[in-house]
């Protein structure tokens, strides 16, 4: 399984750029003190129950806190493991997903400390990858980063993934226009408020763009993490599925889910076979050869997603968003000094990570722990 391999956090000096900000001391190749995953109940619950979350944010967001519920308690630094096997869940929802590496910028608002994790030019050693990698959804704009607990200053504050949608763009032109068709340009840049953190994700080089999948190790992996993938996604099937949930789970226009909640309706049950594979019995289960995984159900492959009039507007809206100066832009040019690189921020309010954003009433905290069986 491979490991990412991160940098510890140094107290930080005092330089100035050419601007005459201070600029944040790079952590050496020191190792960090590594966090644990975290599975929360009550995020779950919270995210399908609280009725605050969006419908394209509960399917999104769903597989990275149930793949958090199966890793609890395991080392956090499995960035690669945990954004491929979200990568194989995700296509099987129909949803596009690219695994990224990137640099992440960690900086304290209160004390002015700033640290450097991941790299600008991540490479393989052995099976430890020596940077950051998260998941781009180009459609909604969302950033994935289901192990950012693995840094200490964030894991503190134990609210979860990162899944924040862009809210701003900044840069030329050009990179607007990459910006406002769901791409994700070199070099830009992405801020996430956090508490009294500002996370700062800086997209690496075009030559980069394959070094995530590059390695033997994720080439000789590739079919566990598909099955584990499969799994996941049959998983969170279970739940978009659920009565309760499916009528705002089908509002969100994501055509492959709505086509599998066609098939999976009642009396379709979910089983788990020998394997641990999940598998959904056909005809009320009375005949074995019946029972297919997720990859199997026959469905018809949906069209291919047209944008929708206001998926249109708010991506036009994003590429014409004014270069104003925001925090997160005068954050950005401490961390960076440059001029013409595009500044991203996302919010993080359409995320209910935590358990007090959004969390369930008791009563449905009761059913949610009778759903899971606990």
């Amino acid at each position: 399984m491979p490991k990412s391999k991160g940098r510890k956090p140094k107290k930080q000096t005092r330089s100035t750029s050419r601007r005459g900000a201070p600029i944040p001391t790079s952590a050496g190749s020191m190792q960090y003190q590594v966090g644990r995953l975290r599975g929360s109940d009550d995020a779950i619950g919270g995210l399908l129950l609280s009725g605050r979350a969006a419908p394209d944010l509960m399917i999104e967001l769903l597989p990275p806190l149930l793949w958090l519920s199966h890793m609890h308690g395991k080392p956090a630094n499995h960035c690669v493991d945990g954004s491929m096997i979200l990568y194989f869940a995700y296509a099987q929802l129909g949803i596009l997903a690219q695994p990224r590496a990137v640099d992440l910028v960690v900086s304290n608002r209160q004390t002015d400390k700033s640290v450097y994790y991941g790299r600008p030019d991540p490479f393989w050693d052995g099976t430890t990858f020596h940077g950051h990698c998260v998941l781009w959804l180009p459609r909604s704009g969302r950033l994935i980063d289901a192990t950012v607990e693995q840094y200490p200053e964030v894991s503190r504050h134990r609210l979860g993934p990162i899944c924040g949608r862009l809210a701003a763009s900044y840069g030329s032109p050009e990179q607007q226009a990459a910006i406002s068709q769901g791409e994700l340009p070199p070099g830009s840049h992405i801020a996430v408020e956090r508490q009294d953190l500002l996370l700062l994700y800086t997209a690496t080089d075009h030559q980069f763009d394959q070094v995530v999948t590059s390695s033997d190790t994720v080439r000789d992996a590739a079919e566990r993490y598909r099955r584990a993938g499969i799994n996941l996604a049959s998983h969170a099937l279970t739940f978009l599925r659920l009565p309760e949930v499916v009528d705002n789970i089908r509002q969100a226009n994501y055509r492959r889910v709505n086509a599998l909640l066609n098939v999976l309706g009642a009396p379709v049950d979910a089983v788990v076979d020998e394997r641990g594979d999940y598998r959904f019995t056909m005809d009320g289960g009375n005949d074995a050869g019946q029972a297919l995984r997720l990859d199997e159900l026959p469905i018809e492959s949906p069209p291919a997603h047209v944008p929708t009039a206001r998926e249109k507007l708010r991506h036009a809206r994003r590429a014409a968003t004014p270069n104003r100066p925001v925090a997160a832009e005068r954050a950005l040019r401490e961390v960076r000094q440059q001029d013409d690189i595009p500044a991203q921020r996302t919010d993080e309010n359409d995320a209910p990570t935590a358990a007090p954003v959004g969390a369930p009433a008791q009563a449905e905290r009761g059913w949610f722990r009778r759903i899971v069986g606990r």
